[in-house]
């Protein structure tokens, strides 16, 4: 009995250790950049807004605020995702790291939710305001990011986790959806113009 005890634990350990080994992690990363205009209200006061919603749903943001330009211009700046090691070395090692700009923003609101950082998650926003003669644009940039593979007790927990509840990219749509109710509640009329 006592032979076969043996056995059926080395039987275990091999397997489990065998396990470890297969499948290394991956980490994917989705992005999104999402565009409102916001008419009926000043630069200031959409700022304002925007940066209460986002500190409402996250635990920490950084907020770098601007004075608007005593002639706005006649189109508002836009958003870009640019390599921000773009011509380096380490750029070309790693292929790359992706980050949002808001060159001439009058706010720019950065901010992420590691909430589910043990599960190997994570979602990162960039928020733009931009005053312009015809109102103000207000761009949101999304990234979510999700470690998969790999065997180990968080991975399974994941699993069993994202099967009951999803992941938590689904909280994207609740920033966008609860910067947009600021912005109404403080007066003004917002319209989705763009999304890429």
């Amino acid at each position: 009995m006592k032979t076969t005890t043996k056995f059926c634990t080395a039987l275990l350990f091999s397997g489990t250790v065998a396990l470890a080994g297969c499948g290394a992690p991956t980490v994917e990363t989705k992005r999104s950049v999402t565009t409102y205009n916001v008419k009926g209200l000043s630069g200031r006061a959409v700022a304002d807004a925007t940066v209460s919603a986002v500190r409402a749903r996250v635990s920490s943001a950084n907020v770098q605020r601007s004075i608007a330009p005593a002639i706005l211009p006649a189109k508002p700046g836009a958003l870009e995702v640019k390599d921000a090691l773009a011509g380096s070395n380490l750029g070309a090692l790693t292929g790359g790291a992706l980050v949002a700009t808001c060159d001439g923003a009058m706010a720019v609101i950065r901010a992420s939710d590691r909430s589910f950082a043990g599960y190997g998650e994570s979602t990162g926003y960039t928020v733009c305001v931009w005053p312009y003669r015809g109102g103000v644009n207000v761009d949101v940039y999304s990234s979510f990011s999700e470690k998969s593979g790999g065997v180990s007790p968080a991975e399974l927990g994941k699993q069993l986790a994202s099967s009951a509840f999803g992941n938590s990219s689904q909280f994207i749509g609740k920033m966008n959806d609860g910067i947009v109710a600021s912005l109404q509640k403080a007066g003004g009329t917002v319209t989705k113009v763009g999304q890429r």
